[in-house]
């Protein structure tokens, strides 16, 4: 066995796609972006792969990642094997103290992603031949990622050992990876595009201005829960109706490994799909796939048609829709656009299954590009007005840009009387606001609740007060000389915190993290 490599002189740099259904790993190494081959150990095996499943098998008390938690699930799921298949779809919606079970163990989130992010981070080095070396990583996140996805990734990178450069929308990493496949000197380019982002488990589109090499995400919307595995989904179900009988346990998921692939074959010529299924082979019309597949082509089209309308009220239509991600390999998606968009330019890279990955490499390699980042939702507070209406207190606005390196926004709320002797503070995200009543609209997403006792005879030492019940709030005479001050912070990843304080009698105050609310 060939001696491993010492630590570099230099730390490595990466930029890391953490997709729903994969994970890519693109090195920046003297102007180069390989996607790594990365190896993961099995039961005495290298299990090698450019595009590790973000997977976690448990199986009798021990924990398996990657290509190994595939591998082990496909072994022994008839033998106790618990599949988290994507951990990443449980960081959507992801609050303080989330468990997941598995099997009779109780896990928390982000010891599990730690531990995946872990292992990813040791196959790093395996695949370069290195026993040691500090590993510094751009990150790639969905654009309408909230405030506490934001903080639970960075955490657990942070605590799974790699150094962070910084956080970006994976919407700009395409774009940068774009612009150096398609222009090479990416410092001249002034062009506006859409980044039509079709994952395996997300869709994500943008409107994206570039202007030598400063990337802005003007507009962003996304659909959190469809992907490329759909599509596969409605291949699987095709094939269970052919057949007579449903597909299950590991041959479902050997299945649909080969399905992604008769569907990313499909070309502008094929008539039927054949697909095989232990000792036969199906065969599904592709007439029948396309009528089945419509409503979702159509739900994305939908909204890259919305975000198009939305550009046309501010500046001009942008020069062409850049395809990115794995699903949209399937060739009905270029064939879709154009019919929708006329003689649209469709631009489909060498690597559109990698294209978030090497983009943020790049950018790790190349601090002169420019990114910014922004807010794809209102954020806001709700408020009672005295006739006992609710309204939402937007706090930081959607679009809003995120500050720069190093730095942090401050809100400051104007001081006001309290009226109760407990606070109760519930916040939310929305994509839009009811222009006559002000309460959210847009599918809004509550966040965690806060009590701050008003009342200083509640915690007159000044002791954390964590553990307030809302059953003892109650409405109470004027709080005399005694003020209440709201400040809200947001920083370079996007992520939000608050101090609530009492200014006069003993100036307590709390700091709060903000994450989505858990189950009631």
């Amino acid at each position: 066995m060939a001696k491993k490599r010492q630590k570099p002189d230099s730390a490595i740099r990466v930029g890391i796609d953490f997709g729903t259904t994969h994970t890519i790993v693109s090195l920046a190494e003297s102007g180069n972006y390989p996607v790594l081959t990365l190896r993961y150990e099995y039961e005495g095996e290298v299990l090698s792969s450019d595009q590790v499943p973000t997977a976690i098998t448990f199986h009798r008390g021990l924990f398996y990642h990657g290509p190994a938690a595939t591998a082990c699930y496909l072994d022994h799921f008839d033998d106790g094997a618990v599949l988290i298949k994507s951990i990443k779809r449980h960081l959507q919606d992801w609050y303080e103290g989330k468990i997941i079970g598995l099997g009779g163990l109780e896990a928390a989130v982000e010891d599990l992603l730690t531990g995946f992010l872990e292992e990813l981070r040791l196959a790093v080095l395996r695949a370069l031949d290195l026993e040691k070396a500090e590993v510094e990583a751009v990150i790639a996140v969905p654009a309408n990622a909230s405030s506490s996805q934001r903080y639970i990734t960075l955490k657990c990178f942070r605590a799974a050992g790699f150094g962070i450069l910084r956080i970006m929308d994976e919407p700009c990493a395409s774009g940068i990876q774009f612009v150096h496949e398609r222009y090479k000197r990416w410092d001249r380019v002034e062009t506006d595009v859409i980044i039509y982002d079709l994952g395996g488990g997300t869709f994500d589109t943008t409107f994206l201005t570039i202007r030598r090499g400063q990337y802005d995400p003007k507009i962003s919307r996304g659909i959190s829960r469809l992907g490329g595995d759909d599509f596969d989904q409605v291949l699987l179900e095709l094939v269970e109706n052919r057949i007579g009988r449903l597909i299950g346990g590991a041959e479902k998921i050997n299945l649909l490994q080969r399905l992604a692939a008769v569907k990313e074959s499909i070309g502008p010529y094929t008539q039927k799909l054949h697909v095989d299924v232990g000792d036969q082979v199906v065969t599904v019309p592709i007439k029948n796939y396309q009528e089945a597949v419509d409503p979702l082509l159509n739900l994305t089209i939908d909204l890259v048609e919305s975000v198009l309308a939305e550009v046309g009220e501010v500046g001009e239509p942008p020069d062409r829709i850049v395809l990115v991600g794995g699903g949209s390999l399937l060739n009905l998606v270029p064939k879709k656009l154009r019919e929708r968009f006329g003689r649209a330019k469709i631009h489909q890279g060498l690597y559109p299954f990698a294209s978030v990955a090497i983009g943020a490499a790049i950018q790790a390699a190349s601090p002169d590009l420019k990114v910014q980042d922004r807010l794809n939702n209102h954020f806001g507070v709700i408020r009672v007005r005295r006739d006992g209406s609710e309204y939402v207190d937007v706090i930081f606005e959607k679009g809003r840009k995120l500050p720069g390196r190093g730095d942090v926004a401050r809100v400051v709320c104007p001081l006001y009387d309290p009226r109760h002797n407990i606070g109760r503070f519930l916040y939310l995200e929305c994509n839009d606001l009811d222009p006559v009543t002000g309460q959210a609209a847009g599918d809004p997403v509550y966040w965690n609740e806060i009590l701050f006792p008003y009342d200083r005879s509640i915690n007159p030492e000044g002791q954390a007060t964590a553990e307030l019940d809302d059953s003892t709030i109650h409405e109470t005479e004027q709080l005399l000389n005694e003020r209440i001050l709201e400040e809200y912070f947001l920083d370079e990843y996007g992520i939000i915190t608050t101090r609530i304080s009492r200014t006069v009698q003993d100036r307590f105050a709390n700091c709060y993290n903000l994450f989505r609310r858990g189950p009631s």
